[in-house]
């Protein structure tokens, strides 16, 4: 079994027989890692499969018909395959940028517009994991004042909130130019203010619910290590937000392994 303590980063994914006849070695570095090339060539196959041996579930149905064995090499020298029981060592997001209608009856919640896209749907569910992540940081303050008599209130209370802070920062400076302010409601959910009315995430352009998504998924990770994949995160964003992306994730958290396939110059160069 992994150990949660050793393992940060993937250093090497290995798959053999690529449909049929190709043999990928790929080396990576424990923060950004980006795969260009033209329509076709494999780099959303590449993802899946890496994907498929972290989360399991859909990302491995059919996998037999297009690839002969597939390895992932973590930062401490072990190894997992496909089919293997992957136990919980580390955050792992495959991010979805395509703004396409869910499958399943749209969701609906109180005060709130339906959940009717996939874009929508992941906002659903990193709602509740932002709101786990603000409990958590409370409870950390007060058990810092605990162990403590003699703590700098203001300064602990910054060193703890910071993280959320810049998140909260970096929103404000994205959405700056269309007005919007990013607020909680009663419910300490993610709202924006605009011209004095209230707006749900959903109620967002597709760009706008992209970076979101994106940089919620980064900050709920409270500056562990994690893996975030990421397939044409470019798709809806401004090229100016596709330049500065990679390092506000960074931001973010500096223990995140960054892993995109992408067609965008600002990505490359930037990243």
């Amino acid at each position: 079994m992994l150990k949660m303590k050793t393992v940060t980063h993937l250093k090497k994914v290995d798959i053999q027989a690529l449909w049929g006849k190709y043999h990928i070695e790929w080396h990576l570095n424990s923060d950004v890692n980006i795969l260009a090339g033209i329509n076709g060539s494999g780099k959303s196959t590449v993802l899946n499969l890496i994907t498929g041996i972290l989360q399991g579930g859909d990302w491995v149905i059919n996998v037999d018909d297009w690839v002969g064995e597939v390895k992932i090499t973590f930062n401490d020298n072990q190894t997992i395959h496909f089919a293997e029981n992957i136990p919980d060592i580390i955050g792992v997001s495959r991010i979805s940028t395509f703004d396409q209608p869910i499958n399943t009856e749209p969701l609906t919640r109180k005060q709130s517009a339906p959940v009717k896209t996939d874009l929508d749907y992941q906002l659903f569910e990193l709602q509740r994991s932002y709101l786990s992540y603000q409990i958590n940081l409370g409870k950390r303050v007060e058990q810092a004042f605990l162990e403590s008599d003699h703590i700098d209130t203001k300064t602990k209370r910054e060193e703890i909130y910071g993280k959320k802070e810049l998140f909260l920062r970096t929103i404000n400076q994205l959405f700056e130019k269309t007005g919007k302010i990013i607020a909680s409601d009663k419910n300490n959910e993610i709202v924006f203010r605009q011209e004095g009315e209230i707006l749900t995430p959903y109620q967002l352009s597709s760009g706008e619910k992209q970076v979101l998504i994106i940089l919620l998924s980064v900050l709920i990770q409270d500056n562990e290590p994690y893996i975030l994949i990421m397939d044409e995160p470019e798709i809806s964003l401004h090229i100016d937000w596709q330049e500065t992306l990679i390092k506000l994730i960074r931001s973010l958290n500096n223990h995140v392994q960054v892993i995109l396939a992408t067609h965008s110059p600002g990505l490359v160069m930037k990243g």
